[in-house]
């Protein structure tokens, strides 16, 4: 089980998640996002760092009524 937090995103939609190789994430490893209780997306990792990975959102995972946001939670053990 691996739990972090989105820490940056970027106008080009790439989002910084605080977990890394350090964390055993690798390029293609999917993480749920959520708020709280609340459902918000899906993303799948497209490169990492010890201490960092950079994900993309998975829009056909997407909550419609949310939006990804910096301090969100994302989990893999979460489907």
């Amino acid at each position: 089980k691996i739990e972090g937090t989105i820490t940056n995103m970027t106008e080009g939609g790439y989002i910084a998640i605080s977990v890394g190789t350090d964390d055993h994430v690798g390029v293609g490893d999917q993480f749920t996002v959520f708020r709280g209780a609340t459902y918000v997306s899906r993303i799948r990792v497209v490169r990492t760092d010890r201490d960092v990975s950079v994900a993309k959102e998975m829009p056909e995972w997407r909550n419609e009524t949310q939006t990804i946001q910096v301090g969100d939670n994302v989990s893999n053990a979460i489907r």
